[in-house]
């Protein structure tokens, strides 16, 4: 004969665990999926729960722990008390499918369902469920400590062996391209405008660039010969917009010093017009087309200059970087009011169509149309094309790449000036 009073028992006991089932569950998806930044926002301001569940969110070790111990014992405890009551009611022959009903029911009703709506709420589901999972994590915390230890056992003793691996610690430097991810959720989820995702993505790909990457090239470059007079000089100065101005003695390839305008301004007040440029002149500095853009930003730093010349593999000029050029990689354009007349090296004209200056990077084309260019023995979005023609270019030259079309729309002296882009 059957206890009634056993069987209301284990009815209730099963309703309790399939609450608690449901209520963890939700408490998983919300604390996993919560908006850090939104969180952390609510805590600033003074709200209890949000500052609990952002310690909480901190060791995560410790709460999903508590959350699968949890799940497990319910899981356990329902299938326990389902079968005995199974057993005494229907027969053993009817188990079977009493074990896909609790399937069925466990998966769609007190997992799948629950974790949904923890997803789709996570912020006012984890704030509701803060305290409780806390006493949970609290009442749990032993039994955490002891499955956390035998499982760190395990793996060394057994499965680090079989893998032929070391165990490793459990920080792991995060690559460039999950920190992209991470910069990406977070512009995706607002918390980062358009103009912030581009400087950090900027600033990621710092450490990689070289100063060819960054230079003004030999051929735009405004330099005076070291027998240059004072008021020559300041009148280059002037057209020029130019702070500093390299020197040369015979030709470009032999740069001999720098020239600064405070200098020159300096002799022509105490009035030595008659002055050359060797006389004013400070000495150069010289770095590699290999040398990395943070290492050269630290030199510069260092020494106390703003100007760097570039020199090739066969030692000579290849162009020049300021410390503006190596900031720009980071914070974009950086305009004065010399600058105001320079065109925008990327500008789009609608979603689909741009006008670029040959000078503007592939990287940033492929980063503004969301596509992928080749990489190749070229710095420029000119380069690039010059590379695809194999020839000399021309003014109405078209080359396609994938879905853009590239229309090269204007040169001075062989050298492309502007290229309409369109997708």
């Amino acid at each position: 004969m059957v206890d009634l009073s056993t069987t209301y028992y284990e009815i209730l006991a099963i309703i309790f665990c399939l609450l608690v089932l449901a209520l963890v569950s939700m408490a998983e998806a919300a604390m996993v999926s919560l908006n850090k930044v939104r969180l952390r926002t609510l805590a600033e301001v003074g709200d209890s729960r949000a500052q609990l569940v952002d310690r909480l969110t901190d060791d995560r070790h410790s709460l999903l722990a508590s959350l699968i111990i949890t799940l497990n014992i319910c899981l356990l405890a329902i299938s326990a008390f389902s079968t005995d009551l199974f057993l005494h009611y229907a027969g053993e022959e009817w188990l079977p499918l009493l074990s896909l009903g609790m399937i069925f029911i466990l998966l769609s009703l007190f997992e799948v369902t629950p974790k949904a709506l923890g997803l789709r709420h996570a912020e006012r589901i984890a704030l509701f469920l803060a305290r409780p999972t806390a006493v949970l994590i609290w009442m749990l915390a032993p039994f955490i400590w002891v499955f956390t230890r035998a499982g760190r056992a395990i793996i060394s003793a057994i499965i680090v062996p079989v893998l032929g691996g070391k165990v490793r610690g459990t920080f792991q430097p995060l690559t460039d391209e999950e920190i992209k991810q991470l910069v990406a959720a977070g512009h995706q989820e607002g918390a980062l405008g358009e103009e912030e995702r581009e400087m950090l993505h900027s600033a990621i790909e710092f450490a990689d660039k070289v100063a060819r990457e960054v230079m003004v090239p030999r051929t735009d470059m405004v330099c005076v010969s070291e027998t240059t007079t004072a008021s020559e000089a300041v009148d280059i100065g002037i057209k020029s917009g130019f702070s500093r101005i390299p020197v040369y003695s015979s030709d470009l390839d032999h740069i001999v010093g720098i020239l600064y305008m405070q200098d020159l301004l300096a002799r022509l007040i105490a009035g030595e017009h008659q002055a050359t440029v060797s006389d004013l002149m400070r000495p150069p500095y010289f770095v590699p087309e290999s040398k990395k853009i943070d290492e050269l930003l630290r030199d510069m730093q260092g020494r106390r200059i703003h100007m760097a010349i570039i020199i090739d593999e066969y030692g000579g000029v290849s162009g020049l970087a300021t410390i503006e050029d190596v900031l720009e990689e980071i914070v974009g354009e950086i305009r004065d009011e010399y600058d105001i007349a320079e065109k925008e090296p990327l500008r789009m004209l609608d979603g689909n169509t741009a006008i670029a200056q040959a000078r503007v990077s592939p990287d940033d084309v492929a980063e503004r149309f969301s596509v992928t260019l080749p990489e190749g023995e070229f710095d420029t979005l000119g380069g690039f094309l010059i590379d695809r023609l194999g020839r000399l270019p021309e003014v109405g030259d078209k080359i396609k790449y994938g879905p853009l079309l590239f229309e090269i729309e204007s040169i001075r002296e062989q050298r492309i000036e502007r290229i309409r882009i369109t997708r």
